[in-house]
């Protein structure tokens, strides 16, 4: 994204604006949309909506990612609308110094898992993290322990956090 896209960007944060973020040339329909929470010079932070017009956790993106946003088209409005209608509240989380450190340490104390880069073998809760390093405890798809993991967070693209999928996981875990 360049500097100027990023300016503009910046505007939409902690606004009550629907933003469209697009992050993959080869598949241009597909987008995260969602509320702007925090920015840095490196990543988005977003209390997202899903195609039901449903509140769905929050992700974190990588700005090098983002070619397109749009925060005022039709499906955007028609979403809004419907989280209006189904009483959906917007979810906020404590920020820290930057969207990675606020989703992380939002997950880490509340004991949620998180998945990193939309990668169902880097799903799990945290155990650590710093500026340099995450290391998550796994938790496979069957809800079984699958070891730990230590990733450099400087190929951590996007983390997500309380989407539905990852609520149900950490539902059918924590009965085990």
């Amino acid at each position: 994204m360049n500097s100027e896209m990023q300016q503009m960007l910046s505007l939409l944060v902690s606004k009550d604006v629907l933003v469209s973020i697009y992050t993959d040339t080869d598949a241009p329909d597909s987008f995260t949309l969602g509320y702007l929470l925090q920015m840095d010079n490196d990543n988005i932070l977003l209390n997202m909506i899903d195609s039901f017009g449903e509140e769905n956790g929050f992700c974190t993106i990588r700005l090098s990612d983002v070619f397109i946003f749009d925060g005022d088209k039709l499906y955007s409005e028609k979403m809004h609308k419907l989280f209006m209608i189904k009483k959906q509240q917007r979810k906020y989380i404590d920020l820290d110094e930057s969207p990675f450190a606020s989703l992380l340490k939002h997950a880490e104390g509340n004991n949620q898992i998180i998945e990193v880069n939309e990668d169902d073998n880097y799903r799990g809760y945290v155990s650590y993290f710093s500026k340099e390093t995450l290391v998550l405890n796994l938790v496979g798809n069957y809800c079984n322990d699958l070891g730990t993991a230590t990733i450099d967070m400087t190929n951590i693209n996007t983390l997500k956090c309380q989407s539905r999928l990852l609520k149900d996981l950490e539902l059918l875990y924590n009965t085990k």
